[in-house]
């Protein structure tokens, strides 16, 4: 019976895993499409992505916000922890 009842736990946590998996793999896929898109804008627009982001961690870093500055560059460039403190780290 203890045996049954471990087993019908475990598959169904393992159903439950799997599921949560496919939600997530769709929703990435999602979040990849709406970038795509952004960045489409954004080109076609003129805008550089890689400007607005120096502008406004310059903005911060000038302000004595070193994280923030890092934070924000991160954000609009989608850039690493390292390249964004470097950048940041050359603007101030």
């Amino acid at each position: 019976m203890t045996e049954n009842l471990i087993g019908a736990v475990a598959g169904m946590t393992f159903a439950l895993c799997i599921g949560l998996l496919i939600t997530l793999s769709k929703a990435h896929q999602a979040i990849l499409r709406i970038e795509g898109r952004v960045n489409a804008l954004m080109n076609q627009s003129g805008i550089d992505s890689h400007e607005m982001a120096a502008e406004e961690a310059k903005k911060l870093a000038r302000a004595g916000k070193k994280i923030e500055a890092i934070k924000a560059y991160r954000d609009l460039t989608g850039c690493g922890l390292s390249e964004a403190k470097m950048k940041v780290e050359e603007m101030m």
